[in-house]
Formats: structure tokens, sequence, C-alpha cells
């Protein structure tokens, strides 16, 4: 249940990916927990905080040479950008309630985002179609008014004009249940091609690595939070191996761009995970002085990351798959005997870093009701 995404961070002044934290030793107590929590991401700590703040005694097993999970900041590199969750938004009440109660500043970034953009630009096959072009291109396999829309936004229009119900926020009840299909499916029934869907919405796929793996239920959790998350910043999208390129801007100033970002999700992903670190660098490299030739000996590869390959995490989003909201979306939270279940996959009401916080809540409330 998760996407393949492998991360490159591009940087013209790191030229070292980064070190690994050493692990740092330590003595366990010689009083025996009352609770075990396995895993420190955020919502093992969250939990493991709950718990002790409520009088237990807590220890956290971490597999990791480091804290965080999907939490993961390069310090080694200008700006600190992120290869793990990224920003929080408007909705993220948990997560900013945790940045308050911990002393974590919290950064408006979107000045920043906003400063000199100069849009959104389109690649298919190296060719580079500026957008005012994209209604009549050859290229273009959408119909009607859709032909006027960039790719990525072509899926979206598409839910929003025929999901078949509305009530996003319980996309799990089981009143929904017939409508746990794929999205491929589901399209196809409103018409679509294979061309439309591939183009519209594999390329550079959010959840999943195709269509087909992803379920409309997902879909409608996804939009859900999306919406309750309005004003996110999209970046521009490309065709190809460097799926999606965000340009970073934490320098002095607001339109310093510090690092930029590659993002190869579903086929992209798993395709550069066939290579080895050096070659993947290789080809992500040209591939960008390809389309930006201007670039050429320009940028060096800084760090890389694979959520697919880390062996503690498998893929970086949860994602249910067609069938599973119907089969196993309320059983992988239920308990087992003195086993308690948290984690973003088990949130049913957000996404992502919130998602982690909302299981925490859940499951803390679990353990002290049994306890």
């Amino acid at each position: 249940m998760s996407l393949n995404r492998r991360q490159f961070v591009a940087s013209t002044a790191a030229t070292a990916a980064l070190a690994s934290l050493s692990r740092t030793a330590w003595t366990a107590s010689s009083a025996d927990p009352d609770v075990i929590v396995i895993g420190a991401g955020l919502s093992g700590l969250e939990a493991a905080v709950t718990l002790e703040e409520n009088g237990l005694k807590v220890r956290v097993l971490e597999g990791r040479q480091r804290v965080g999970g999907r939490v993961y900041t390069l310090f080694d590199l200008p700006g600190h950008p992120e290869v793990g969750g990224n920003s929080i938004a408007n909705a993220y009440g948990r997560c900013l309630a945790a940045a308050e109660k911990y002393g974590i500043e919290v950064v408006n970034v979107m000045p920043r985002l906003m400063a000199n953009r100069a849009g959104q630009e389109l690649f298919l096959g190296g060719e580079h179609i500026p957008l005012k072009d994209w209604p009549t291109h050859r290229r273009n396999p959408f119909t009607a008014d859709m032909k006027k829309l960039p790719p990525w936004a072509w899926a979206d229009a598409m839910f929003k004009q025929h999901m078949p119900f509305r009530d996003l926020q319980n996309w799990y009840d089981e009143a929904h249940a017939q409508y746990d299909i794929s999205i491929h499916e589901f399209l196809a029934s409103k018409g679509a091609t294979d061309a439309m869907i591939r183009l519209g919405y594999d390329t550079n796929i959010a959840y999943g690595t195709t269509a087909y793996d992803v379920s409309l239920l997902q879909q409608a959790f996804s939009d859900h939070w999306q919406n309750v998350n309005r004003g996110a910043i999209m970046a521009f999208s490309r065709d190809g191996p460097l799926g999606l390129v965000l340009a970073q801007k934490f320098g002095k100033t607001d339109t310093e761009v510090t690092s930029l970002t590659v993002w190869c999700r579903g086929l992209n992903g798993l395709y550069i995970d066939r290579f080895n670190v050096e070659d993947a660098k290789r080809m992500i490299i040209a591939e960008f002085e390809r389309l930006r030739p201007a670039s050429k000996g320009l940028l060096k590869v800084g760090a890389v990351h694979s959520w697919t390959t880390d062996p503690f995490s498998a893929g970086d989003w949860a994602i249910f798959h067609p069938g599973q909201v119907r089969e196993l979306r309320a059983a992988i939270a239920q308990p087992h005997q003195r086993l308690f279940f948290c984690g973003e996959h088990t949130s049913i009401g957000s996404r992502g870093m919130e998602g982690a916080f909302e299981s925490a809540e859940r499951v803390s409330l679990e353990v002290l009701g049994a306890i």
C-alpha cells in the first residue's frame, strides 16, 4: 500500500549526499516499560509522548539510525530541503499545535513560493509545449472543453464532474463500498480513453503506480484532504524521468533558489530504482540539461533518497488498492490482544503528517483505556 518515489535534490553549491547520522548509544532503564512503541516516526513519537505524559513508562524502538520516519531533512544541503514531509497547510491543526507545544518556529513560506513564479511548464517526450498552444496541439488526447486543460488538471476536473458521491469526508462509509473500484475503471466508464488516463492521471501520479492500482475511494479521501487545504502550491510538471521539479527557495531572500527537488513517482520511480545511485544521478542531470540546455554543467546531485528501496518504509504514501477500502481499511487499525496500531495508513480524516498525528491520538486513547 505505498507509492514509489525517488527524490533527487540538485544544488550548485553541494556535491555530496547526506551522511548517515551516527547511532547514539544508550542504556535502557532497569524498570520494565508499561508500553513499547515500535517505530520513531511522527505517529510513534507522538503516541510515546502522550502516553508518558499520562504517567506510563514508555520505551521506543527504532530500526533506523535516525528518528522522524518519513520526515527527513537534509541539513547538509543549502536551504535544508526535505525529502519526506515538505510543509504543513491550514488544516494541519495537530501539527501546528505540536509545534507550539514543543517551541518549534512555524515559518510562512507562501511569500517565497509565490515570489517570481514563472508559472507551470509542460514537456512531453522532450518537447516543450507552451500552454497557450496545448488546446490545439497534436499530442492533446482530451476532448471538448477538456482540451483547454493542462494535463495535470484533467483528472481533477473529471473527478469533480463525475464523482458519484459528494460526502467525501466519509469516503470509508459502507454506503460507498460499490465505488471501491480502480481509478482506471471509473474514468473509462466516463468515456476516458487509455491515452487520456495515461497522460492525465498516470503521468507524475500522486498515489500508486498507475490508475489500475488506486481505489476511487482513496481518490475521494485525497480530494477531501486537498479541499480542506485549499491554497496549496503546485509545482510545474514535466513528462519523462524527471517527473516533477520543484524550485526550493530557502535562501536569504524570497527569490533565491537554493536547490531543485526532483520527484520521480509511479512508473518513473520504479524505472529509476532499477539503476545504481551514480547511474541514476547521471540520468537525472542529463535529462535536465536536455530539457534546459542553459543548465548544462551548472548542476550537481546533492542527495538521493528512494522511499521504495528504504527497507523501513517500502514507499512514501499509504494508499488503498481497489477493494482494500472495503476489505482492509477498518481491520488495519483494530487492536489485536496487546498490540495496538497507528500510522498514517490508519487515519480516516487526514493525510500525511497530520494523519500520523491523528492516528497517534486514537491509539493513545486505546492504550490508556486498556491499561
